[in-house]
């Protein structure tokens, strides 16, 4: 997503082809879907259209594009609690429907869930993204990445910033190649 900022189809395309080299189904529905969210961030910066332009590019009978328009559709019931949004993925995407724990359906409604219950507001949707519980590395880095892109830099984000120093690592297979 970040490689075709506001190029949705082009983002979708790399995702595809990238996402079935490890996954299938829901799991590359989820990688096209999350490059969708962080391409369109880059135009959009209303949370509803933005989930609406990477639903449209996975197919609709999926579990994860269900899993998305239940939480977008909760959302709309009840805008407040996050928490009853939270325990009913639980109850139908893991209890009902079988998803584990790490399941790309479960991380996508996390994510899609911390956008919209946080309004847009980069701290909150960081809070909700790993208090859901799921895989929350990833998808509260989703989410922040997301909501960073629409946002654009902020001056109270240096406390996140600062403590690193812009430092960077990166690892490999081969630890010999590790920066």
């Amino acid at each position: 997503g970040v490689v075709c900022p506001g190029m949705i189809d082009t983002a979708r395309e790399y995702a595809d082809m990238a996402s079935h080299i490890t996954n299938y189904a829901d799991g590359a529905y989820g990688g096209v879907f999350a490059a969708a969210l962080a391409s369109a961030a880059f135009a959009e910066s209303d949370i509803g259209a933005l989930i609406q332009a990477a639903l449209a590019t996975i197919p609709a009978g999926c579990d994860y594009a269900g899993a998305v328009r239940d939480v977008v559709e909760w959302h709309r019931q009840n805008p407040g609690d996050w928490k009853a949004a939270r325990g009913k993925i639980k109850a139908k995407w893991q209890d009902e429907r079988g998803h584990r724990q790490e399941s790309a359906v479960l991380n996508g409604a996390a994510v899609v869930m911390a956008l919209l219950y946080s309004g847009g507001d980069f701290d909150t949707a960081i809070r909700i993204a790993a208090m859901a519980g799921w895989d929350t590395d990833c998808n509260a880095g989703n989410a922040a990445a997301i909501v960073g892109t629409f946002q654009g830099l902020q001056p109270g984000w240096d406390k996140y910033r600062k403590p690193i120093n812009d430092f960077l690592v990166v690892s490999g297979v081969l630890g010999t190649v590790n920066i």
